[in-house]
């Protein structure tokens, strides 16, 4: 996969965010918008298009994170980072060919690395290293305008073989668990509150509690795909 074409796909916070929220492994970039075609015309800022981010769950099928936006949106025209190329590129998955390379980068207040992917022959992107539990700094890469540039075989390699020889994390088996105190006549009605509560509310206002099977003392709570401090009562 040499020579394949190497990217920076920059996503906004917010898609970052949703990304951290709900698993998936991979990354759908929005269509082009109406009224253009697969060969459209680049963009002046070289971001890609605005509209909603789509999750695909594991069997391909389209799933929706519940109140997150998780849009690209663009932004303004600005100098290329190092390694990219000076040269707009067409806001579209369509300028992904099957087997090019990515950086997956968010555009946070500090922009970091979280993953590296592999597009495939219809210009999706399927996760080959994950790092949304422990991303690292974009360093030269870093920009806070979402899009996707091409990125030079020297600037892909120095992020890229800080994440290739990590070893993959030991798999184990984790309890999750959201506990809600619900008023109800019965067992049913208790039940149907709680999924509307947890469908309603979300991962946003909802602590998620987890611990490895068999240490509970090791229990942490989880907020919007982060560590939080709440009382398991």
């Amino acid at each position: 996969m040499d020579d394949m074409t190497k990217w920076a796909v920059v996503v906004s916070a917010e898609h970052y965010e949703s990304e951290r929220l709900y698993g998936t492994d991979i990354l759908t970039l929005p269509p082009p918008p109406p009224g253009t075609s697969d060969g459209a015309t680049p963009d002046p800022s070289g971001s890609l298009p605005a509209g909603a981010s789509k999750h695909l769950a594991a069997d391909g099928s389209a799933e929706r994170a519940p109140g997150a936006t998780g849009g690209l949106t663009p932004g303004t025209s600005a100098a290329p980072a190092p390694g990219t190329s000076a040269a707009p590129t067409p806001g579209t998955s369509a300028a992904l060919a099957a087997g090019d390379e990515a950086l997956l980068i968010a555009a946070t207040a500090e922009p970091v690395v979280f993953g590296l992917a592999r597009s495939d022959a219809d210009g999706t992107l399927h996760y080959t290293v994950n790092l949304l539990d422990a991303p690292i700094p974009a360093g030269n890469l870093a920009t806070t305008t979402p899009g996707m540039r091409r990125l030079d075989e020297a600037a892909f390699g120095a992020i890229s073989e800080q994440l290739n020889p990590r070893p993959a994390p030991e798999r184990r088996t984790w309890l999750v668990s959201v506990d809600l105190p619900i008023e109800a006549s019965s067992p049913g009605e208790a039940v149907r509150a709680f999924w509307s509560y947890v469908r309603e509310l979300g991962p946003a206002e909802l602590p998620a509690f987890v611990w490895p099977s068999g240490d509970e003392l090791s229990m942490q709570a989880f907020v919007l795909g982060a560590e939080a401090n709440q009382d398991p009562e």
